[in-house]
C-alpha cells in the first residue's frame, strides 16, 4: 500500500482523476501507520479540507473560502483579535499610537493615542526600519505582551497587555484640519446610520477612508452608498451560479452632494470594494490610494461538523456597469503609495500622502 501511494506522486502515468474519497482514507491510514511523526485522522482530514479551499482560492486569485470554528467572530462585523490599537511605524523610533479602540486590551491597559511604543516583548523597536517593525508586531503572538512606552512629554513606562477579542465601531470622524474625513471600518449593523450622523451638514469636500475595511453586510453597504448617490442608482450587481443577475439599488435620496474622495488600499475588500466601485461608477467620487484586495465575492456558511463551518464563495460582485474585480482589485483613479518619510521625532506622524493627494484633487482649499 505504501508503494502504491508513493507511486501516485512519482509515476508519470498518474492523473488527478484517480484520487477518490477512498484514496484519501487509505492515504490517511498509511500516514498514521508509517509516518515518522505523530498525527491524527482528524488533523489529516482537516488538512485535506484546507487543501480543497486553498485550491479554490488559487482558482479565484485571492483568499475567501475558509474553515472556521462555530461561533468565531468575523472581521466584517467589527470583531478583531489582538491588542487593540492602530499605529504608524516610525523608522528608527517605534510605533506611534494613533488610536486606541474602546474596551480593547490596549484601552484597559491604559495605552493612549500620541504615545510611542519603543519595545514589544523582548524586541526593541529603536533603530528598526518600517518593515522590521511590522514584522516584529506580526510575530508577537504570546497571550501577554510587555510594551515599553514613551509619552510625548518623555515619560517612560512599561505595561503588560493581554491579547483578546474586541469590537471596532463601524465609523469614526478623523481629526483632520482641512477637508472633513470619515473612516469607515466595516459595513456591519448600524454602519450606515453612524455614517449618516458623521456627515457634516455643509456640502463641502468630504474624504471617506475605507482603507483596511474588510467588507460587511450588503444592506448596510447599499444604505451607505445611498447617502451619496441618487435614488434608484445601481450600487452593484450580484451573480450566482445558474441564476440570473440581480441588482442592488438605492431607495432613498442622497444627503451629501459635495466633492467626494475615497481612500483605498490593499486591505479594502469585498463590500468596501462594492461601495468604492459604486461611487466611482456614478462619477460621484475620486478614488485615491493603491489597488484594493480583489475580494469580489460573498461567502455562504455551511456546517461541516458540530464545531466547524465552511465559508464558500457562491456569489460574485460586480460594479454598476458589470465589471468584476475578483482576484484583481480596483485600481484607483490616482495611485498614491503611503509615506516613506523617515521621521526625526518619535511623536510626529508622517504626512498621509493619500489624504493630501485627495485634498489636492478635490481642490478643497478653495471650497
Amino acid at each position: 500500500m505504501l508503494w502504491f501511494l508513493l507511486s501516485l506522486t512519482t509515476q508519470p502515468g498518474w492523473t488527478e482523476d484517480t484520487i477518490t474519497l477512498q484514496t484519501l482514507e487509505e492515504a490517511a491510514l498509511v500516514i498514521q501507520e508509517n509516518w515518522v511523526g505523530e498525527t491524527s485522522e482528524e488533523e489529516l482530514y482537516r488538512a485535506a479540507l484546507k487543501g480543497m479551499l486553498d485550491h479554490l482560492d488559487a482558482q479565484q486569485g485571492h483568499p475567501g473560502n475558509a474553515l472556521t470554528q462555530q461561533g468565531d467572530p468575523l472581521p466584517q462585523t467589527g470583531w478583531r483579535e489582538g491588542i487593540g490599537f492602530e499605529y504608524l511605524a516610525l523608522p528608527g523610533h517605534g510605533m506611534l499610537v494613533t488610536q486606541v479602540f474602546s474596551n480593547s486590551p490596549a484601552d484597559k491597559a491604559g495605552l493612549l493615542a500620541g504615545e510611542t511604543v519603543t519595545a514589544m516583548g523582548t524586541w526593541s523597536l529603536a533603530g528598526r526600519s518600517r518593515g522590521e517593525i511590522h514584522t516584529i508586531v506580526q510575530t508577537q503572538n504570546t497571550p501577554g505582551t510587555v510594551l515599553e512606552i514613551t509619552s510625548p512629554e518623555g515619560d517612560r513606562r512599561r505595561v503588560k497587555v493581554q491579547r483578546g477579542a474586541f469590537q471596532v465601531a463601524p465609523v469614526r470622524s478623523l481629526p483632520t484640519t482641512r477637508a472633513p474625513s470619515i473612516r469607515i471600518h466595516h459595513f456591519s449593523s448600524g454602519s450606515s446610520q453612524s455614517l449618516r450622523a458623521a456627515i457634516p451638514e455643509s456640502h463641502a469636500c468630504l474624504v471617506l477612508d475605507v482603507r483596511d475595511n474588510p467588507g460587511g453586510a450588503i444592506d448596510e453597504t447599499v444604505m451607505s452608498a445611498s447617502l451619496f448617490l441618487p435614488k434608484g442608482a445601481v450600487v452593484g450587481r450580484l451573480r450566482q451560479r445558474d441564476q440570473e443577475e440581480s441588482s442592488l439599488t438605492t431607495t432613498t435620496a442622497p444627503v451629501h452632494h459635495g466633492p467626494l474622495a475615497v481612500l483605498v488600499n490593499g486591505g479594502t475588500a469585498q463590500m468596501a470594494e462594492v461601495f468604492t466601485a459604486a461611487l466611482r461608477g456614478h462619477e460621484r467620487a475620486i478614488i485615491v490610494g493603491v489597488p484594493t484586495a480583489g475580494v469580489g465575492g460573498i461567502t455562504s456558511q455551511h456546517e461541516v461538523s458540530p464545531s466547524a463551518q465552511m465559508h464558500l464563495i457562491d456569489t460574485t460582485l460586480h460594479s454598476p456597469r458589470g465589471a468584476a474585480w475578483i482576484g484583481e482589485g480596483l485600481t484607483p483613479d490616482v495611485v498614491v503609495a503611503g509615506s516613506k518619510t523617515v521621521m526625526v521625532s518619535a511623536h510626529t506622524a508622517p504626512p498621509d500622502l493619500q489624504y493630501e493627494a485627495a485634498i489636492r484633487m478635490l481642490d478643497c482649499d478653495d471650497k
